[in-house]
């Protein structure tokens, strides 16, 4: 009978042993986890911003409105002095914390819209620059079409705001 009491008190030492090895090093991995996630939060980059969607001055206007498919395609939608629909395809180049914008040509649409001189404009040319502002928010900066027979800017005036420069557009979906 002593035999046995020995036996499991050793067993139950043992157990006990093993149990804190164990729990020591669980505890050790959850204190260095915090750490390794706070390297990678440090090293890593800025939340991507998500371009995607249809974006405008304000939401509920019909026009001008870009609407992005991705972060390398997308549409605007916008009157031409004349008020005739224009709608282009663009081309988005994304340059650290800006994306560029490009003509790449006219939809369906705007085929037979004689107000400017399509034909003339550059593909290659950046016609504005977009940057963050904030989550729901960026900044339109519109520098026009370069007509390359002329070698000048066409369309000047932002389609946002004819008046200014640069433009906020919010999310609108």
């Amino acid at each position: 009978m002593n035999i046995k009491i020995i036996l499991l008190l050793i067993l139950l030492s043992v157990s006990h042993s093993s149990c804190s090895q164990t729990t020591h090093k669980t505890d050790q991995i959850q204190h260095a986890n915090p750490v390794i996630t706070e390297k990678k939060r440090a090293n890593s980059s800025p939340i991507a911003f998500n371009i995607k969607g249809t974006w405008k001055t304000e939401c509920g206007k019909e026009k001008p409105s870009i609407e992005f498919f991705d972060d390398q395609s997308a549409v605007m939608d916008f009157d031409t002095k004349s008020g005739t629909l224009a709608r282009i395809n663009l081309n988005i180049e994304k340059n650290n914390d800006t994306f560029n914008v490009k003509f790449d040509g006219l939809t369906g649409v705007t085929k037979g819209n004689p107000d400017l001189e399509w034909v003339n404009f550059s593909r290659e040319e950046t016609i504005a620059e977009i940057k963050t502002v904030r989550e729901n928010t960026f900044e339109i900066s519109w520098f026009g079409f370069y007509n390359q027979k002329s070698k000048k800017r066409n369309s000047q005036e932002n389609p946002f705001a004819i008046t200014e420069k640069n433009v906020q557009l919010v999310r609108c979906n």
